[in-house]
């Protein structure tokens, strides 16, 4: 009997093909191992291919084997493929742990989604007898559930998110019909009729972006590339932010323009401080930041303002006026009244978990805002931080940041252009999409 064909290739097309290495990515591994079917989708047991001759023969003989040795697997379909061009310490995580602000989600719900057992659901699941298994004991998983249901660092967010990557790369790469791609992006991917077998597959084409240790038949040099086939494809891909044309007109107001993704991570806030530092050494005084928006990371990038930069600052260590006796101290930058304007269009959402908060906090509900459990904006609405830090600028309690809401008309073109025009640094708080594989330039 001739051995069976690489998985991946047109005579074995993987079951489901990830594109993305993130969260998203890896909650597909997670779900179906608290399922239960996390073997049968890894050796390809999980998909409606037509079985060949050779399967049927050799049926009983796989019964036999073990789910991931080609037991109860016909060989016309292949497991699980995960494609990205991260890197090994980023698998899992993505990006979130590089952000410098806090959650939105209670700390602990970040862990019991993952590991909770759930024996009177429809259908059951849990992670005990898993491969989820030795994510019980993880003191990254036990930080955020003594956390409970404050918020937590995404930092910690995103450490946890590593461990959860961890188990599953081990488990694609343990795997005979699955594999883990890292290094190598998805340039194209087009569908196709198998007439073989009577569906659609999908052609897609990775190209290799950094060298790793992979196994046999995937992509080894930088540039090399292939094609692999799946019968499904998922997109994880994550979002990103652009800058809309024509909306900031001019060299000098394009360079201090900032965009918010960036500025929420360590690198953007400290590149902020940076801008800021040399605009007050010029004006010899308090600097000013418009933020344009009114979503949830715009209210970030305030709170960052307000609460993450730091400046030296020397102090008297033992109230004496001698310099020998100052000390340095870190402390909150040093914003004068109004030295955060935040100009935004429509009106703010808040999430209110029922309408009898909304209505103690004084929040309007618009109509279609709640949903049947009676929780207000739970997409959309700001939370954690961002929903104390408006509540305080709502309650007059926040001098350093004045909100403005813009109408579409002269006269808010005439604010916004003035606030931009005072700024030395405009933060862009909108324009986020999704990542999405490009083919000659078309979508």
């Amino acid at each position: 009997m001739s051995p069976l064909p690489s998985p991946g290739s047109p005579s074995l097309p993987f079951n489901t093909l990830i594109v993305g290495g993130g969260p998203c990515s890896c909650a597909v591994i997670v779900k179906a191992a608290r399922l239960g079917v996390l073997s049968d989708l890894l050796s390809g047991k999980v998909g409606p291919f037509v079985a060949t001759a050779e399967a049927e023969a050799t049926e009983g003989e796989d019964e036999k084997k073990g789910p991931d040795e080609g037991g109860g697997s016909r060989p016309g379909l292949g497991g699980v493929c995960v494609v990205d061009p991260c890197r090994l310490k980023e698998f899992g995580r993505g990006k979130l742990g590089d952000y410098v602000i806090s959650s939105n989600t209670n700390a602990d719900a970040f862990v019991t989604v993952v590991t909770k057992e759930k024996s009177d659901g429809h259908p059951s699941e849990g992670a005990l007898g898993t491969v989820l298994s030795p994510l019980l004991a993880v003191g990254t998983g036990q930080d955020l559930l003594a956390v409970g249901e404050k918020i937590a660092p995404l930092v910690k967010i995103g450490d946890w998110l590593s461990d959860i990557g961890a188990v599953v790369r081990m488990t694609l790469e343990g795997s005979k019909k699955s594999k883990l791609c890292l290094g190598c992006k998805v340039v194209s991917a087009h569908q196709r009729r198998d007439q073989a077998r009577g569906c659609l597959v999908w052609d897609v084409r990775i190209r290799c972006e950094r060298v790793y240790g992979r196994g046999e038949d995937l992509p080894k040099a930088v540039g090399e590339e292939m094609v692999l086939c799946a019968k499904n494809l998922v997109m994880a891909t994550g979002g990103k932010q652009k800058l809309p044309t024509g909306v900031f007109e001019g060299k000098k107001v394009n360079s201090k323009v900032m965009l918010s993704d960036y500025v929420l991570t360590t690198a953007g806030a400290l590149d902020l401080k940076s801008r800021l530092d040399v605009a007050r050494s010029k004006k010899g005084g308090a600097c000013k930041v418009a933020i344009i928006g009114g979503s949830h990371s715009a209210f970030s990038v305030a709170w960052v303002c307000l609460n993450h930069l730091k400046v030296d600052s020397s102090v008297s260590a033992s109230g004496s006026d001698s310099a020998a006796d100052q000390e340095v101290r870190r402390v909150k930058y040093p914003w004068g009244p109004g030295g955060v304007v935040m100009l935004h269009r429509s009106p703010v959402k808040v999430f209110y978990n029922t309408l009898k908060d909304a209505k103690a906090a004084g929040y309007a509900v618009p109509e279609g805002a709640a949903n049947k459990l009676g929780q207000v904006n739970v997409f959309t609405g700001l939370r954690g931080d961002a929903k104390a830090l408006h509540k305080r600028i709502k309650e007059g309690k926040e001098s350093r940041v004045k909100m403005y809401r813009v109408a579409e008309n002269a006269g808010g073109q005439a604010v916004r252009e003035r606030a931009v025009s005072e700024a030395d640094v405009v933060v862009w708080c909108a324009g986020y999409g999704t990542n999405e594989v490009e083919d000659d330039g078309a979508t």
